[in-house]
């Protein structure tokens, strides 16, 4: 494509270049949300599971340890943050595909 061909196309209007960046942050939030939690819960019940064998914490502390993964559990669960991921995930894609589209359509036209 030669400067001329990118210098013919489209601009694309900065409300929908700003939702598109939103959607994409959001996407990203979402998924580390999702992993960080999840990955804390598990390490967390795994501290839990090894006490339970050979108990090295002090009672208070495996109690709120419990409690907090058991807590982060529940927040993976009910949150859904790895559907809310996907969901920004295809929004950003599909609006990504429009704004190709909408970019090259006046290029194209004029060769039809």
């Amino acid at each position: 494509m030669s400067d001329t061909d990118l210098a013919s196309e489209r601009a694309i209007p900065p409300s929908i270049e700003a939702k598109f960046k939103a959607w994409k942050d959001w996407s990203f939030r979402w998924g580390v949300l999702h992993h960080v939690t999840g990955f804390t819960s598990a390490f967390l019940t795994a501290v839990i599971a090894a006490h339970t064998k050979h108990a090295f914490l002090p009672e208070n502390l495996a109690v709120t340890i419990a409690a907090i993964a058991s807590g982060l559990t529940f927040l993976v669960t009910t949150l859904g943050a790895q559907k809310q991921s996907a969901a920004f995930e295809a929004a950003y894609r599909v609006l990504e595909r429009a704004m190709a589209t909408y970019r090259l359509s006046k290029r194209s036209e004029e060769h039809t």
